[in-house]
């Protein structure tokens, strides 16, 4: 994306013109000298006793020679790193690591070397293991001082850069004179665009669909390696899902495809999935979720939004060289949200910028110490503050000693109200602002969460959820997809699209429709029967798809239970029995078919995708079908206890309960003899069990620190809160609270753990006493309460509890 970005000033002409040198490096893992390498280690601090393992790892190769078949000869390496080697891109990186740092510094010590992109962040090169590209002045002073660097580097590391394949590229503007000693000085090749640079090309001025030829290729080879007509419908579905999911994906991130690519790349995959047979419908039908009705497949358009959603995200991040670069370019005196847009800047900063209101629409931030922007930056659960506002202005302005400094707020905020949700939010002075993305629960930024906010939606549809599971193979629920939407070839669905055929059932006279062949004639009504019978329920007569899954799902709600499969295995018998009767000129019978269902539920189990738990309530139905059923192996009982905290420490044990929007937090402190130093509860409403239990923690650690108890041993049995504090993710209304917690862990010296429920059952039961009766206490010594001291009571005796 950088390189895409400063492209766009490639025809810079002034003071010798903007040139770009790609360099390709002659077999660049086989020519490094060892003794380069083992400085290089050396001056990045590793010690001698790491450096001599790793050489003796890189210098005791021992090679021989395939000569007619035979092996002949025996001899040792004296350079070069093995490619293979888990071991070797990391020390290659390091070793180039010493050429990337000398132009750094080349273009730090002469300024008139860099490359005129109007920026003041200077880009002297991008590398990518061995691809390099250098951005320089045309000017011949400057190349000569590259080039001189280039030798030194050649000379030291043992590298060797190939001039015949190396290549650079100047503006077609320059004169003759200038293009032919710039050729002279480097000795490379020229290079017109659009080029390749890590598999994506490079251009300027307008898009071509030539650009996306190589991606075409690409999808074309990865379906011309699978003969369709070796693999199922389902597997052609996953195919499909792996190439939407992984090819287009890094193009789409640099170049907005043109229409008609996205038009040819649609049908390729399209025509793939449905082979050389009728296609039934356009991929605009199969782009939604299998719960709306689609195959999972996704639109390029929305994949392309996803991607410039994903790009402004980063940007806002400021943490890579690239949003470092275009936040100094195009955000210097402006938020990047009130950035502009005009013809002069790149193609690139117009798509990014075309989703940022969306994208800021779902960024909320973490004030931490209070880096971010006050009036701009959605640092408030209600969004900025006011977008119009001058931009400059930072939130740790008004917080003085780690507070809020409430004079200073009240002159810039007069709404009360406001101010009262300001003075909510706290400040952490030990911790740095970050960006928190709102619709993932972690609060990290994910692709699929921002393909869902951007991609269009259609109803959900209970019916269609039903088709599929994880527990059959996607051929059978594709089947029922098919049917509902009567793209299957039967006669009467043939005659109505133009083919004139006479219409006759394979099992009598009647004209074959959808509906005659999975549910009325004579075999398939028997089958149905059969089955509800031997399942025990009695619903209406099955006459259609509707009713056929609407009847078989009532009778058990339980996602992937045999009896929301049973009705997809029948159709998917039916079908292919008659499919067989048709072109096979096998019988089409109830015995036949039954068997057929038996067996393919026998197999399912035998594969392990049937389990004891999708049989639970028909038992005797899996033994009346002589389906062996294998129960999971019951846990042996478990002795749980609470445990003592050793000599000089504390042990804080914290719950939250929740119930209908009211919550009550719970937190008990005992010391090394299990005696209670104190017992906090509190009533409060929140939003979700989550949030109760982080406030439970909060409340109770800084009720230890006002009280002078530190060295804490914190205890919880939730064991997503307990991962939220640890790894400092979450989701973004939980976030200040979360740090919060992380904060009062660090100030008091705590350490954190998880526990057995019944390990926590002092706090569970203070919080419970806190919700029942919506009131907040603080009980010490001595406990008046008989259940709460009787539970404490066991457990400083080391009475345990038994989990069955």
């Amino acid at each position: 994306m950088l390189t895409q970005e400063l492209i766009h000033h490639i025809d810079h002409t002034d003071k010798g013109g903007n040139v770009l040198l790609k360099l390709d490096m002659t077999r660049a893992f086989d020519m490094l000298s060892w003794k380069f390498l083992q400085l290089v280690l050396c001056k990045f601090g590793f010690s001698e006793a790491f450096i001599s393992r790793v050489m003796g790892c890189v210098g005791h190769s021992w090679f021989s020679v395939l000569v007619n078949e035979e092996l002949s000869g025996f001899f040792p390496s004296t350079k070069g790193l093995r490619q293979g080697d888990p071991l070797s891109p990391c020390l290659f990186i390091l070793a180039e690591d010493y050429l990337l740092r000398g132009l750094c510094l080349l273009y730090s010590d002469n300024p008139s070397l860099a490359y005129n992109s109007h920026c003041k962040v200077v880009i002297p090169c991008l590398a990518f293991a061995d691809d390099c590209v250098i951005f320089s002045n045309g000017s011949k002073s400057s190349l000569s001082k590259i080039m001189q660097l280039l030798e030194h580097y050649q000379s030291l590391s043992g590298q060797v850069i190939n001039t015949d394949k190396s290549s650079c590229l100047f503006s077609t503007k320059l004169s003759t004179c200038r293009a032919n000693m710039i050729l002279k000085s480097t000795r490379f090749r020229k290079e017109s665009m659009p080029f390749s640079y890590l598999g994506i090309p490079i251009y300027k001025g307008r898009k071509q669909v030539i650009l996306f030829d190589d991606l075409i290729a690409k999808i074309v080879q990865a379906i011309s390696s699978w003969e369709h007509r070796f693999l199922s419908f389902g597997r052609r579905i996953v195919l499909i899902q792996s190439i939407m999911s992984t090819i287009p994906l890094y193009y789409l991130q640099v170049l907005k495809m043109h229409v008609q690519v996205k038009e040819k790349i649609e049908k390729l995959l399209n025509k793939f999935l449905w082979g050389n047979s009728k296609h039934w419908c356009s991929w605009s039908h199969l782009r939604f979720k299998v719960e709306e009705g689609g195959l999972n497949f996704k639109k390029l358009d929305d994949l392309a939004a996803a991607s410039m959603i994903k790009a402004w995200f980063r940007l806002r991040e400021g943490k890579g060289i690239w949003s470092k670069y275009m936040l100094a370019k195009y955000c210097r005196l402006r938020h990047p949200s009130n950035a502009s847009v005009n013809e002069h800047h790149s193609r690139l900063w117009h798509s990014i910028a075309a989703f940022r209101d969306t994208a800021e629409l779902h960024i909320a931030w973490h004030i931490g110490e209070g880096s971010c922007d006050f009036w701009h930056d959605s640092w408030l659960p209600t969004g900025p503050i006011d977008p119009t506002k001058p931009h400059g202005t930072k939130v740790k302005d008004f917080i003085f000693d780690g507070s809020w400094n409430i004079s200073k707020l009240s002159e810039v905020l007069p709404d009360g109200a406001l101010l009262q949700e300001v003075l909510k939010i706290r400040s952490n002075e030990s911790h740095p602002h970050c960006i928190l993305w709102k619709p993932a629960k972690n609060g990290l930024f994910n692709f699929h969460s921002a393909w869902e906010i951007i991609r269009e939606e259609k109803q959900l549809s209970t019916i269609k959820a039903l088709f599929w599971h994880p527990n059959i193979p996607k051929k059978m629920s594709f089947l029922s997809w098919r049917l509902h939407s009567h793209w299957l070839p039967v006669d009467s669905i043939l005659q109505t699209r133009n083919i004139s055929l006479a219409s006759n059932c394979i099992c009598c006279n009647q004209v074959e429709s959808l509906q005659h062949v999975f549910f009325t004639n004579t075999v398939a009504a028997n089958i149905w029967s059969s089955f509800v019978e031997d399942f025990g329920f009695s619903p209406a007569p099955i006459t259609n798809i509707h009713q056929a899954f609407k009847s078989w799902s009532l009778c058990c709600s339980t996602k992937g239970h045999v009896r929301q499969l049973m009705p997809v295995i029948i159709l998917w018998v039916l079908w292919e029995a008659r499919n067989k009767a048709i072109h096979e000129n096998r019988a089409y019978s109830f015995i036949t078919i039954r068997i057929r269902i038996e067996n393919l539920l026998f197999y399912l189990g035998k594969a392990e995708l049937l389990h004891y738990k999708h049989w639970t309530w028909d038992l005797l139905v899996a033994q009346r079908l002589n389906i062996t059923v294998l129960r999971t192996a019951r846990k042996p009982p478990i002795v749980l206890k609470w445990l003592k905290p050793p000599s000089g420490k504390l042990k804080v044990n914290t719950d939250g309960a929740f119930k209908d929007g009211f919550a009550g937090l719970g937190g008990v402190i005992r010391n090394e003899d299990g005696h209670c130093i104190a017992a906090i509860g509190m009533s409060t409403e929140e939003v979700s069990p989550l949030h109760a239990e982080l406030l439970a923690a909060v409340h109770t650690l800084e009720w230890c620190r006002s009280n002078g108890y530190y060295n804490l041993i914190v205890e919880t049995d939730s064991a997503i809160m307990l991962k939220m504090v640890v790894n400092r993710q979450g989701h973004w209304t939980l976030f200040p609270l979360m740090m919060q917690v992380s904060f009062l862990l660090h100030s008091t010296m705590s350490s954190f753990f998880l526990v057995k429920r019944e390990q926590n059952r002092g706090a569970d039961w203070i919080a419970k006493e806190a919700l029942s009766k919506s009131s907040s206490f603080i009980w010490s010594p001595p406990i008046a309460n008989n259940l709460f001291r009787g539970i404490l009571d066991l457990e400083a005796a080391d009475i345990p509890y038994i989990r069955g």
